[in-house]
């Protein structure tokens, strides 16, 4: 668990520095990542989460404002002239992904770092998505908040989200899957780890169980190319790493191919985001009933 003389918040925070340390475009980072437990591919290791049957069930639901006449022909060739005219990752951003993302009433912030995650890998940089969801901070028992400091809250601007569990990584048109991979892999297993630290709180008998409780999507922009992933801890029985953090690939939709494609992959991102909001507040309202249970 976090040390609360280092996360408690409106403490002194040590807040780690990104001075000198691998960020995802450097050729070290992925090895980084394998050699502190994070695989993300079957080739590395990587291993299905145990409710992956449940994931790929709940995905496939149907989203009523994506069906027809809320969502058209036309709106799709919108999509498409947005997301292929992007010329830049912050075009991208500000264009074509937020037809993807459509309206949620969900707690998330855009680019902030995660500074007050404590290192899942010593020497790299924060992570940094391009978008994070969680809860309310004043949601979560200031308890729990105190007892977990930084896996509860990521970020050191207090009133962003708690209890991160789902990322976004875009690229733009000359951008790469393979960094938006890397970027994602070090968030989810950020996420997976802070999952984790909740789930012990409430039993550490339970805290793995084999399921995913952090999720994610790349998006690489011009091309229209969506990829869904989960992640979960495995627990390894070696004491020098006791925990590995296992990304697995979901779906993979692109989303140029024609309206249909589109509406599903779409659909599917929305119905994941909305699982791992499920997920995080079910987490979230078990750590509170812990704590009021306290002595």
């Amino acid at each position: 668990m976090a040390n609360p003389d280092q996360t408690l918040l409106g403490a002194s925070l040590n807040v780690p520095t990104t001075q000198n340390k691998t960020t995802s475009h450097g050729n070290t980072f992925e090895q980084r990542l394998v050699d502190n437990g994070i695989f993300f591919n079957a080739y590395l290791g990587s291993t299905d989460p145990a409710n992956m049957v449940e994931i790929k069930s709940i995905i496939t639901s149907e989203r009523p404002e994506l069906c027809v006449p809320k969502f058209t022909d036309d709106d799709f060739v919108y999509y498409l002239i947005q997301d292929q005219s992007a010329c830049n990752e912050a075009t991208v951003l500000s264009t074509s992904f937020p037809l993807i993302v459509g309206k949620a009433n969900i707690p998330n912030v855009r680019n902030a770092p995660l500074k007050r995650m404590l290192d899942l890998i010593k020497g790299v940089a924060p992570p940094q998505p391009d978008l994070f969801d969680g809860v309310r901070p004043e949601t979560i028992a200031k308890s729990v908040l105190r007892q977990l400091g930084g896996y509860a809250q990521p970020s050191t601007i207090n009133h962003h989200p708690a209890m991160s569990n789902f990322f976004v990584e875009c690229t733009g048109p000359d951008g790469t899957m393979r960094v938006g991979m890397r970027q994602l892999s070090h968030d989810l297993a950020s996420g997976a780890r802070a999952m984790l630290e909740f789930r012990r709180f409430i039993s550490a008998d339970n805290a793995v169980d084999g399921h995913a409780y952090s999720f994610g999507a790349t998006y690489l922009g011009g091309q229209g190319i969506l990829t869904l992933f989960s992640c979960h801890p495995v627990s390894t029985g070696n004491t020098e790493q006791s925990m590995q953090y296992h990304v697995a690939l979901v779906a993979s939709y692109h989303l140029h191919l024609d309206r249909e494609t589109f509406v599903k992959g779409v659909s599917a991102f929305r119905n994941l985001r909305e699982f791992a909001q499920r997920v995080r507040e079910r987490i979230r309202d078990a750590a509170n009933l812990k704590a009021s249970s306290a002595p």
